[in-house]
């Protein structure tokens, strides 16, 4: 097992510890996880994955290039072509902590699908939004 892979395999455990109890249809697999965002007061970026297969690690890396294109423009929208470097990573940072546990737990969804025809894991919309 490659240290990927067990990285996965620890989130996904960890993901599946902490799930709500919640078994999803077949219809509901097919819904799109879209980055999106909350409120007026936040700038935010939808990443649709309807087209992808979480269950497989290339497009695994598809969806995070989509969220990090998202995030970029968000941090570019927010600050423009700021010099201060700083405040673009604190931005990215701080769009990736709330991104990241997102998509790990629409990956491990996409698995358990893939291997059982269902998931524990709620279907829900991967958030990804800055306060203004």
């Amino acid at each position: 097992m490659n240290y990927s892979k067990g990285i996965a395999l620890c989130g996904a455990v960890l993901l599946a510890s902490t799930a709500a109890a919640t078994i999803a249809t077949p219809a509901e697999a097919k819904r799109p996880v879209v980055v999106t965002g909350p409120s007026a007061d936040a700038v935010t970026r939808k990443v649709s994955y309807r087209d992808l297969n979480l269950a497989s690690l290339p497009d695994q890396k598809i969806l995070n290039k989509r969220v990090r294109g998202a995030v970029s423009g968000v941090c570019h929208e927010l600050n423009g072509p700021n010099d201060e470097a700083f405040i673009q990573m604190y931005c990215r940072d701080e769009l990736w902590r709330g991104a990241r546990p997102q998509i790990a737990e629409a990956v491990l969804r996409a698995q358990q699908f893939a291997t059982t025809g269902q998931s524990l894991i709620a279907v829900s919309a991967i958030t990804l939004a800055f306060p203004k």
